[in-house]
Formats: C-alpha cells, structure tokens, sequence
C-alpha cells in the first residue's frame, strides 16, 4: 500500500526539500524536481520506514501487555489468557 500525504503535507515537504537543495548542495530545484523527488522517496523509504515504526510499536505494545499481565498476577487476578 502506498503512503499518501495531503495536498498541503506535499507542498511542505516538496518546499522542504528544494531549501535543503538550496542551502546544503547550493542547487536551486524547482517545485516539480522536488514533488517527483518527494514521490521517489515515499515510494522507496516509506515502506520501510513504515514498517520499521510498526515493529517498533509491536515491541512497545508487547512490553505494556507483558507488565499488565505481571501486575495483574501480582494482584491475584487470573488474566484471560490463562
């Protein structure tokens, strides 16, 4: 599934992009370069991006489960995946 943004997160990030153009290469893009650029980018990062985040919150939601089921032992009550 490809990752979208809204109309005005585009022009953010394309206008983000030809300022960092600008200052770090000294390349004046033009806001067509740095749209198609943006698309580049969300369609080769993105996916990994995304899943890199999502493993992360796995992990995090993992531990949470995991110390409500302690806590939840702790206190003498059975959870109900027991």
């Amino acid at each position: 599934m490809p990752l979208t943004l809204s109309d005005a997160d585009k022009k953010r990030h394309a206008e983000a992009l030809q300022a960092w153009f600008l200052d770090e290469r000294g390349d004046d893009i033009g806001s067509l370069q740095a749209s198609f650029l943006l698309d580049f980018i969300l369609d080769e990062l993105g996916p990994a991006i995304y899943n890199a985040a999502l493993a992360d919150v796995q992990t995090h939601l993992a531990s949470v489960v995991q110390d409500l089921d302690l806590t939840l032992s702790a206190a003498g009550t059975r959870s109900p995946r027991r």
